[in-house]
């Protein structure tokens, strides 16, 4: 039993270093790496190139950028490895997170250049793309599709689906709300919504017999703290990375490439977790 606690102390302690090292290693490039360095590996919508495409998601503009990329990092990432420790799918978080470390810059820009320069032709002149809020986005997502994969594991995909639409709608009312622009309209809609959406939790004893639904409630207390939790956590990123606003201190909120990274993850997400061979520890 010591060891076995030992053990389990030691593997948090390393993951959680590890997930450390990236916001490290983020501070790092941005403080120790000359300027003009810098300029040479950000990405240019007017000379894009596949290797500024990647690199330019670890440099930022300035330290204001870099802590509020770094903020949404460790609201996301946290919560996902201790719901994916949980959940017993430890090999499948690292296999995601390094899929998502990779892959992303390079669909953000990807989408970024082709809707936002080409098509929108939002970014012209010699505008420029930088930060790691494309890749935070991704993990947000990554712990959707965590949530999401969970539930369904524990209680089905019906069930699961309406968790993920309970969550994106409770984001909803949080975006709205903080924008300004939540109305008695508006939020009696969503909260019809989320009402429809979580009434199917509920079976028939559980309206009759009020001691019947406490009773699922203790055994399942767990699994719904990972999942209220976490759904929570969700719903407030999506209201962090879609801001109705999208010029704050005269800079452009990139929210193509933060649509993109989210999407990215859930989609990521899903594709490994269809491969059962990931799980095997």
């Amino acid at each position: 039993m010591e060891r076995k606690i030992l053990s389990d102390y030691s593997h948090h302690l390393l993951s959680l270093g590890i997930l450390c090292s990236i916001p490290a290693t983020l501070a790092a490039l941005h403080t120790f790496t000359p300027h003009q360095i810098q300029e040479q590996f950000v990405f240019q919508y007017s000379d894009p190139s596949v290797l500024t495409a990647w690199t330019s998601a670890y440099f930022h503009s300035d330290t204001s950028h870099l802590q509020s990329n770094l903020i949404g990092y460790a609201i996301a990432i946290f919560p996902t490895y201790f719901l994916y420790d949980y959940w017993d799918r430890r090999r499948r978080f690292w296999v995601i997170v390094v899929l998502l470390l990779v892959i992303t810059p390079l669909v953000t820009a990807l989408i970024s250049y082709t809707l936002g320069y080409l098509q929108w032709e939002i970014f012209i002149g010699e505008i420029t793309s930088r930060g790691f809020s494309g890749i935070a986005s991704a993990f947000g997502g990554m712990l959707l599709g965590g949530v999401t994969l969970f539930s369904a594991t524990e209680y089905g995909w019906l069930n699961a689906l309406n968790v993920t639409m309970t969550i994106i709608l409770v984001g909803m009312i949080i975006l709205t709300y903080v924008s300004g622009i939540l109305t008695p309209t508006i939020g009696g809609l969503l909260i019809i919504g989320i009402l429809g959406t979580t009434s199917v939790f509920l079976t028939v004893d559980d309206v009759k017999d009020r001691s019947h639904l406490r009773s699922r409630v203790r055994e399942n207390r767990v699994n719904l703290f990972y999942i209220v939790y976490c759904g929570f956590v969700v719903s407030a990123i999506i209201a962090m990375i879609f801001p109705l606003n999208v010029v704050q201190d005269d800079i452009f909120v990139n929210i193509i490439a933060h649509g993109s990274g989210f999407v990215s993850g859930a989609l990521i997400t899903f594709i490994v977790g269809s491969l059962s061979t990931i799980d095997t520890r």
